[in-house]
């Protein structure tokens, strides 16, 4: 089961829905470190987690029981608030941004962050 440490950056995920809160969804951009191509948050759960938009975070992101429906899931959990000097050095400590398809094996190699947002918005 994955688990592991990224840095990102939260920003307002303009094309979904607000969830059944009224609250709009949040997009978590990989800066450093590795995760899977499930970033998005309903605007609920990014505010129960502590997720601000415009802010970025160093954060676990840890996968849970798989769901019936809709398979692999994940957890993200605010760590810390990363600093700029945190954001910049996160590539050194953490890696290169590498984004993963869930629906491929556990141990799939990483795709671009492109295609991640692509496969993303395409359900």
């Amino acid at each position: 089961m994955f688990n592991s440490l990224t840095i990102v950056t939260v920003n307002y995920f303009t094309n979904g829905a607000l969830d059944k809160n009224g609250k709009q969804p949040v997009i978590l951009t990989v800066v450093a470190g590795k995760a899977p191509n499930r970033t998005v948050l309903s605007g609920t759960v990014a505010e129960s987690a502590g997720f601000e938009v415009g802010k970025s975070y160093l954060a676990n992101c840890r996968e849970t029981a798989p769901d019936e429906q809709y398979g692999r899931q994940f957890r993200w959990t605010k760590v810390s608030e990363a600093t700029v000097m945190d954001v910049i050095g996160g590539t050194k400590m953490l890696g290169e941004p590498q984004i993963f398809d869930v629906s491929a094996s556990v141990e799939a190699s990483p795709v671009s962050i492109e295609a991640a947002a692509a496969a993303e918005l395409n359900g």
